[in-house]
């Protein structure tokens, strides 16, 4: 997305990304944003960044619910944009995440976080339930 927004990265990029699912308010976007990045954004940062998005065609601005409030949906240059955005951040985000990976010692399957782990014969292994570390007997593989 081409020049300053005069909003934090994160608001602009978590905005679009929102957008991108489906049609939303300025107010229901703060308290989603908020809700995600732990810290809620102003109006006065939100409704100059919305203004500024339609300005440069990201944007349409309608009228939804019986109060009429205003509503954002993305344009197809609005989209574009959050597919380009998505794309130059995929390879950071899977290069996080791949240290914070962890394979389950008896299933396999791929955990992210809350991994159940247990230390067997002082090496930690890990899983990713009870059930699968055996309940006490651990993968199978300590000797």
């Amino acid at each position: 997305m081409e020049g300053n927004m005069g909003a934090g990265s994160l608001t602009k990029f978590y905005a679009l990304v929102l957008l991108s699912k489906k049609e939303r308010s300025g107010y229901e976007l703060m308290g989603e944003i908020g809700r995600a990045l732990g810290k809620r954004p102003s109006a006065g940062q939100i409704y100059p960044l919305l203004a500024k998005m339609k300005k440069a065609g990201y944007l349409e601005e309608g009228k939804k619910g019986a109060r009429e409030k205003k509503s954002y949906t993305l344009t197809p240059k609005g989209r574009g944009a959050v597919r380009e955005m998505l794309g130059r951040t995929g390879g950071l985000v899977a290069a996080v995440l791949e240290n914070k990976l962890v394979a389950c010692e008896h299933c396999g399957c791929v955990i992210y976080e809350n991994a159940y782990g247990k230390s067997v014969r002082g090496k930690m292994h890990y899983f990713c339930c009870a059930s699968c570390a055996g309940n006490g007997k651990g993968c199978g593989n300590c000797k």
